[in-house]
């Protein structure tokens, strides 16, 4: 279950657009329910925010906080 997990995860985090019906069948094929697939899917999307924040941050430096 967990490499399936992490494709799924892969997929999102590097490009939905890689994301597939295949990779949401294979997840509910291991029982693993609908919620439990928003949870993976949003946690997938928070880090790639994150790398996307890292990112632009080293191209313009840190932002002001007010």
């Amino acid at each position: 279950m967990r490499s399936v997990v992490g494709v799924v995860c892969s997929e999102v985090h590097y490009g939905a657009f890689w994301a597939t019906d295949t990779g949401l069948a294979d997840l509910k094929a291991y029982g693993i329910s609908g919620d439990e697939i928003f949870e993976i899917t949003a946690a997938a999307v928070g880090a790639a925010l994150h790398s996307l924040e890292a990112g632009l941050r080293a191209q313009v430096g840190p932002r002001d906080n007010p």
